[in-house]
């Protein structure tokens, strides 16, 4: 079973290896259209008032292999033309009553300077127990911490969008540092590059409102180009 200490190498190893059977056993669940929409009909959620987008209630899984624990989604959106398109999302958790992490698979770009895409590989991105308890602080979570599995959905659609930047280690520091824009605040942490992948350990969270001067030097000109590109 891998936690938020796990080394990064177990992290890339485990987690992979994990979501491809998840994601074969959700499969199986809704391998036909009639069984997606009656999924998503029995748990069904709008998330803006065009009804657009829904989501389905969790499906859980856990591997009989590892033990890790797997909160599965099915998610539809409807299309300007009416069409409905699905996805699948996987979100790899643990907690007890006071502690919650959180892992999630995405593609991440490199850019030159022209902004067109050079590089884009696997990644893993963790949510550290002290980064949720830290949005739970500042209200960004929309429900209280003790219901995990609503803080986990909204999580999801909560950076859903967004941009990243890394910077290299200062005197001091180990790990490339590791931002997360999301509108009016900042994830925080640091990446570790493990053979052609890479895991994201996101270890706080904090608003534009109660930044430091140092936290806001840091973010420099990111925090605009973000902000223009409608993080």
């Amino acid at each position: 079973m891998i936690t938020q200490l796990s080394k990064p190498e177990d992290i890339d190893r485990e987690f992979w290896a994990d979501l491809r059977k998840a994601m074969y056993w959700l499969n199986k669940q809704g391998n036909t259209r009639d069984r997606r929409m009656k999924i998503l009909d029995d748990g069904w959620e709008v998330f803006n008032f065009r009804q657009e987008y829904s989501m389905s209630e969790p499906i859980y899984y856990t591997s009989p292999q590892t033990g890790n624990r797997w909160l599965l989604w099915i998610t539809a959106r409807r299309d300007k033309q009416g069409e409905m398109h699905f996805y699948m999302r996987a979100v790899l958790y643990f907690y007890t009553a006071a502690y919650m992490t959180m892992m999630m698979a995405l593609k991440m770009n490199s850019e030159d300077s022209d902004g067109n895409v050079v590089n884009t590989a696997n990644t893993v991105n963790v949510y550290t127990s002290h980064m949720f308890q830290r949005m739970a602080d500042k209200d960004r979570l929309g429900v209280d911490m003790s219901d995990r599995v609503k803080v986990m959905r909204n999580f999801v659609e909560f950076v859903a969008t967004g941009w990243s930047d890394t910077r290299p280690p200062r005197k001091g520091e180990r790990n490339t540092q590791l931002l997360f824009r999301t509108p009016g605040s900042w994830l925080r942490g640091h990446t570790s590059q493990v053979g052609t992948r890479w895991v994201n350990v996101y270890r706080t969270f904090y608003t534009d409102k109660s930044m430091t001067p140092k936290q806001k030097k840091d973010v420099g000109t990111f925090q605009m180009f973000a902000d223009n590109n409608k993080c």
